[in-house]
């Protein structure tokens, strides 16, 4: 499983995680939801040591800050908000990037695997630069996939940390992106996602963990975690958490504008 114990975040003179403490299993998805600011990637970033942070993170049982970068990557993958590329290289050779730094090296032929289970099966010879928003998210996502591709190796998880990995997407794609987090789950993965839509979070999450500046508001299953007011909290707003009809899916509408 992953443990994080007391993150503490300054970024400059100023705190912006306040002591949090979260925790994700493998075969399940776990989302971090909050509102803007709230914290959310920067908890993310720590997890994977792209930012100064005190605390402890333990990744399958092991300290990540005594880990080497290969063992890391050979256990996980992280997609961030947004990738800019300097140089003009092809879909394939980004997605092949991911190749370089996992375990699956030899196995090329993952790359066009890879972009077909995006939705970008045959784009490995265009130019990245020349895809939309949402196809550069998409490319990018089967490079971290291409580097973690079996979600458990020998009994030990495999993991990918998302962040937004949904938010440039038209609805389709967001489908697709969350159908395969979940496979990636149920294959004995674990997937960690920053997520902004509480709908689809209620979709496809295990767990959910709510931020709210800088301080982890709740985390457990969806029901037990977005309800009125906890959500109402956290983005202070009126929100109501509405079921529908069987089988009794939850869904989350603005319930009132705030005074």
């Amino acid at each position: 499983m992953l443990t994080a114990t007391d993150i503490r975040v300054m970024i400059g003179a100023r705190e912006v995680l306040h002591g949090i403490s979260f925790t994700a299993q493998p075969g399940s998805v776990t989302a971090i939801v909050g509102p803007n600011g709230s914290g959310k990637s920067t908890l993310l970033k720590a997890m994977t040591g792209d930012i100064p942070f005190d605390g402890t993170v333990t990744l399958n049982g092991e300290n990540t800050a005594t880990m080497k970068p290969w063992e890391l990557a050979a256990i996980r993958a992280v997609l961030p908000q947004a990738s800019r590329l300097a140089f003009p290289f092809s879909v394939g050779e980004v997605v092949g990037m991911g190749l370089r730094q996992g375990l699956s090296g030899g196995q090329t032929d993952l790359v066009e695997t890879a972009l077909a289970r995006v939705g970008l099966g045959g784009f490995a010879p265009r130019f990245y630069q020349e895809l939309s928003g949402g196809e550069q998210q998409r490319a990018q996502l089967a490079r971290v996939l291409v580097q973690v591709w079996t979600p458990c190796v020998d009994g030990t998880p495999r993991w990918l940390f998302l962040d937004e990995p949904v938010a440039s997407l038209d609805i389709a794609h967001q489908l697709t992106v969350m159908d395969i987090a979940r496979s990636y789950a149920r294959q004995g993965g674990g997937v960690i996602a920053v997520m902004h839509d509480l709908n689809l979070t209620a979709l496809y999450a295990d767990s959910v963990a709510v931020i709210e500046s800088g301080h982890l508001l709740a985390q457990g299953a969806p029901d037990a975690v977005l309800t009125n007011a906890v959500l109402s909290r956290a983005y202070g707003c009126q929100l109501q958490v509405n079921h529908a009809p069987p089988p009794h899916q939850i869904f989350v509408l603005p319930h009132g504008a705030r005074a």
